[in-house]
């Protein structure tokens, strides 16, 4: 009988961890900003601007820094609600 054993990801090599560690903070350091977080973020702000303009104007002006901070709590309510902690 052959049992099945589940697959698992091999591990990233510490040098390719301290490699991008190092990129991430070169740019920070060079740019001021890293430009795959930084754009992603700015993706949801602007978002937020006109989905929450269909609710009201007083809420559009806010709707960027709402969307900013809920789509991470998401995102980390669903890592949470299926204990991918």
């Amino acid at each position: 009988m052959i049992v099945a054993r589940p697959a698992s990801a091999p591990p990233l090599s510490p040098l390719l961890l301290t490699l991008l560690a190092g990129f991430l903070l070169f740019g920070h350091a060079l740019w001021g900003w890293i430009p795959i977080l930084d754009s992603a973020n700015l993706a949801f702000h602007e978002a937020g601007h006109p989905l929450f303009g269909l609710l009201s104007d007083r809420l559009m002006v806010y709707g960027g820094t709402l969307m900013q901070l809920l789509i991470p709590a998401a995102c980390a309510w669903e890592f949470y609600r299926r204990e991918q902690r």
